[in-house]
């Protein structure tokens, strides 16, 4: 009777203008076609235009004429953040025909109905997404609303795939609510189970788990799924950008939480667990983008962690060998002897805490008096410097001109040292590199040579170490084997007229004396200097080798062994790096008496000038053989 009128197109061209004619037709061929009538939604006699409050399908008015038959779904729609918006005038708040449609209603398995799964997302985005009046109101920005289309579920739905989660499955369908809602499918304590509705197994892991207990026990603090997936915009775990990316996933995800003081305090666990791991061989390695160290994931579970005292715990005492086993084959029971987070503290690793206060104070004490030392020994040097330009000594040529070069390094000598300087300098690069990642001249550099050679820094460490040692057992072939090897050797041992002659250069320093010292062919600089270097290298090495092989050390040893080895290797490494930048760089380079450089450690030569004033005992002695070897030609 209605289509009479209404379904003649003449009569609705005539007098029916704001009605289509083909959606009023489409009614017949919808959900209600066939089982409703007319009247049932427009009242009978009492037909306003839509835009009459009066009407009962007017947007104010059509969810009530809907619950006359869809009474469940008109509850829980009226407790929706939608309908509160309708209930304040909100024109752009949507009703039951503004996601459904009016005429065409259809179900929502059918694929035409807007409400269908390949086309239910477009629906919510064309207000939450494209509406400037539905963006004023929401707390959220538009870029968060528009990351789901680039999330797993967005990409995986926009692939056609129907059990990829959409906006109803999370936020519900008609009972959408904000997530401060204690009944809202998106409050924190409800999303696990909203989750679990797709990943039910992970669900019930989650439920059992230290985090998933606090939740159901009512700890707004605790993590839920959101918390470290994100909401709108959950990535693959592969994909790189994802917070649970391996490489992030200690950083962004459980750092936040497990350094938070304010955490920490309030439930009793340490706040410095993080912060060790981060300075940790894994932490440093993760921190670099490696895909393949540790994280805490790696240790503690994902959905499954447990408290460590829990048999069940990845991280139980019992559980070690086996958890460390997955990524280190042939662990042992010694990988637990030791802490897994080291905190170096009087109250966490007291040895540890120990050697590194105890190599601080030889660093202090080392450095700063080489430092001082320099200091005098500059001031007093340019003081000379400045007098004699000031007031010039005119010598007669054949007094003040010296020619004479003598051999002080031969070629052979020469070579060592350069295999020594250019391995050590590379170690020290490349091991502050891998130690500090983060730090403005390591991105730097990683920048200027990109990724592919900067990736190989750690090979290019454990070049440069082979290289020092193989060079070290030369030298100990040189020292032992051949002639001025041995002299060497003899020369270089320090003797008790070393400590005298280190008290006369201070006071000459001073200026408590006019006369220095006089030197033999190697100095008190030059053999502490030696020495050192031996102790270093001996002690590098053996500590190098440990850290290189870690997995063999900690099986037979314990991880404690390998934690004072890396302890021991660090601050060594500080020690020899300030040694040589505060000592031998001083007197190659900085030292007045040869700036800008020292050539020697190139031409192997020095002048007899250098000589006479650098070593004047070894001149005379080299005088005196000449003399001899002339006297009996």
């Amino acid at each position: 009777t209605c289509l009479a009128c209404h379904g003649d197109a003449s009569f609705v061209a005539q007098h029916v203008q704001r009605e289509d004619l083909e959606t009023v037709l489409a009614y017949e061929n919808s959900i209600h076609g066939g089982i409703t009538e007319c009247a049932d939604c427009h009242e009978g006699h009492l037909v306003f235009p839509t835009d009459d409050p009066r009407s009962v399908v007017s947007r104010m008015n059509v969810s009530a004429t809907c619950a006359k038959c869809h009474s469940e779904v008109a509850e829980r729609y009226e407790k929706s953040e939608h309908a509160k918006a309708l209930a304040t005038n909100f024109a752009q708040a949507p009703t039951c025909t503004d996601c459904h449609g009016e005429h065409n209603i259809r179900e929502v398995s059918d694929v035409e109905s807007p409400m269908s799964r390949p086309r239910e997302v477009q629906v919510c985005l064309d207000c939450h997404l494209d509406s400037p009046e539905v963006q004023e109101r929401m707390t959220h920005t538009k870029a968060f609303v528009a990351s789901y289309e680039w999330s797993v579920h967005g990409r995986t739905a926009a692939s056609g795939n129907l059990e990829a989660a959409i906006c109803s499955d999370c936020h519900g369908a008609h009972d959408a609510m904000k997530a401060s809602n204690p009944e809202a499918l998106i409050n924190k304590f409800n999303i696990a189970e909203t989750c679990g509705g797709c990943h039910d197994e992970i669900k019930v892991t989650f439920n059992q788990s230290i985090h998933g207990v606090a939740l159901i026990d009512g700890l707004g603090d605790a993590p839920t799924c959101t918390t470290c997936h994100s909401e709108h915009d959950i990535l693959r775990t592969a994909d790189l950008r994802s917070p649970v990316a391996v490489v992030n996933v200690s950083k962004e995800v459980c750092a936040p939480c497990h350094e938070s003081f304010k955490l920490s305090e309030k439930y009793g666990f340490l706040s410095d667990r993080t912060a060790s791991f981060s300075d940790s061989y894994h932490g440093l390695a993760g921190r670099f983008g490696s895909a393949e160290s540790a994280n805490c994931a790696s240790c503690h579970g994902v959905h499954d962690i447990y408290p460590s005292s829990d048999p069940r715990s990845s991280v139980h005492p019992a559980n070690l060998e086996t958890t460390c086993g997955s990524c280190h084959p042939g662990a042992t029971a010694n990988f637990a002897k030791g802490s897994v987070h080291v905190i170096r503290t009087r109250e966490g690793d007291a040895l540890l805490y120990w050697i590194g206060a105890i190599y601080i104070v030889v660093i202090v004490v080392t450095i700063g008096g080489m430092s001082l030392h320099n200091l005098l020994d500059w001031f007093r040097k340019t003081k000379i410097h400045y007098t004699h330009h000031k007031h010039p000594v005119t010598r007669p040529i054949s007094e003040g001109r010296m020619t004479g070069l003598y051999v002080r390094m031969t070629l052979n000598e020469r070579i060592q040292h350069a295999l020594l300087a250019s391995s050590f300098l590379l170690l020290v690069f490349t091991g502050f590199m891998l130690k500090f990642p983060e730090a403005w001249w390591v991105l730097m550099m990683r920048d200027l040579i990109g990724d592919p050679l900067f990736n190989l820094r750690s090979l290019l460490h454990r070049i440069a170490a082979v290289v020092l040692v193989a060079d070290s057992i030369y030298h100990l072939y040189y020292v032992a084997f051949t002639q001025r090897g041995r002299q060497f050797i003899s020369d270089i041992l320090l003797r008790r007229s070393d400590f005298s002659d280190m008290v006369q250069m201070v006071k000459f320093n001073l200026g408590a004396t006019t006369h220095r010292p006089r030197f033999d062919r190697f100095n008190y600089i030059e053999k502490s200097e030696y020495w050192a270097l031996i102790w270093g290298t001996i002690l590098m090495t053996i500590t190098g080798v440990v850290l290189w092989f870690e997995n063999y050390f900690m099986a037979e040893y314990s991880k404690l062994f390998v934690d004072v080895s890396q302890t021991v290797h660090y601050y060594e490494a500080w020690l020899a790096f300030l040694a040589i930048v505060v000592w031998h760089f001083y007197y190659v380079i900085f030292n007045p008496d040869v700036y800008p450089l020292n050539f020697t450690f190139i031409t192997g030569k020095m002048t007899e000038h250098e000589m006479a004033h650098e070593h004047p005992i070894e001149l005379e002695r080299i005088k005196d053989q000449e003399a001899a070897n002339a006297s009996d030609v």
